[in-house]
């Protein structure tokens, strides 16, 4: 069984969401979230049997891995220290995103995800691409995910080391866009 971790990988304190799920995959792809976005930095790993190369088969082809591999225990030894933090954050993350949802029925359907890899799905579309518009006129960072019929939720994928203070602002903010849109 081999599972994709390359965009959930590294946003939980469990390092892995399959871990949520309770299995044990023989190969786990990851990337992106191993160096938290700062260098490309993508992996296999594999049950020892299925591990088939032979010492240094697998170094990147552009020699420069070290800064990379750095980063990434760095980000891990960061999650490690501060897995209790995350969670807590996380779990109040959702809360607050579930809120507006509840507040605005009208136009938000329910909130994707879980934790921090988490967004607002809007009903319609062409609503989420204005909303993005919106918050990114009014200075917040964030992506729209509705490039194809059927998707229409506006995310933000947050460090994890962000702060309550900073989840209430962004929710504010958030808050004060949908309500002056009505």
């Amino acid at each position: 069984m081999a599972i994709d971790e390359i965009q959930t990988g590294f946003w939980a304190p469990d390092i892995f969401m399959f871990k949520q799920y309770g299995i044990t995959p023989d190969i786990v792809i990851v990337g992106k979230g191993m160096t938290a976005g700062l260098h490309p930095l993508s992996a296999i790993i594999c049950r020892r049997p299925l591990d088939m190369l032979a010492h240094y088969d697998a170094i990147s082809t552009n020699g420069n891995s070290a800064l990379a591999t750095y980063v990434a225990l760095a980000n891990l030894d960061l999650i490690e220290n501060n897995a209790k933090k995350i969670n807590i954050t996380k779990e109040y993350y959702y809360k607050k995103l579930s809120e507006l949802a509840s507040d605005f029925p009208q136009r938000i359907v329910t909130v994707n995800g879980q934790g921090f890899l988490t967004g607002l799905k809007f009903y319609r579309r062409e609503d989420a691409l204005l909303f993005h518009k919106r918050c990114l006129s009014s200075g917040l960072w964030l992506r729209v995910h509705a490039y194809h019929p059927g998707h229409s939720t506006i995310l933000c994928k947050f460090a994890l080391t962000v702060t309550k203070e900073v989840v209430d602002a962004f929710c504010r903010q958030l808050r004060r866009l949908l309500e002056s849109a009505e």
